[in-house]
């Protein structure tokens, strides 16, 4: 799994490790974005949310048979992923210059 390999490198805190992206539902992961109070733990969220999509997309794949036609669902889309990417760089900015006006 590739998010057990980047543990080994990521300097993040531990209840990141085990956070689970349980559907595909864009609040859900705008929510769990929104949370985060560093831009590596928004980047760890997208990353599992990335993670989540692949094995979604892998296990679709093993159930394919040939003679079978299944209507395959796009989870996270490009564009939601485009906004939950503004949405945490909108929440970084918030927050530096909240950190700059307490100077």
């Amino acid at each position: 799994c590739f998010s057990r390999r980047l543990a080994a490198f990521c300097p993040w805190p531990r209840d990141l490790w085990n956070l689970e992206i349980e559907r595909d539902d864009l609040g859900d992961l705008v929510e769990k974005i929104y949370n985060q109070q560093s831009i590596q733990a928004v980047t760890w969220v997208l990353l599992k949310a990335f993670n989540f999509i692949k094995e979604t997309e892998h296990k679709n794949s093993e159930n394919l048979q040939p003679d079978n036609v299944i209507e395959r669902k796009i989870l996270f889309s490009k564009e939601k992923f485009k906004l939950a990417a503004e949405i945490c760089i909108i929440n970084e900015d918030l927050n530096v210059n909240s950190q700059d006006n307490e100077e």
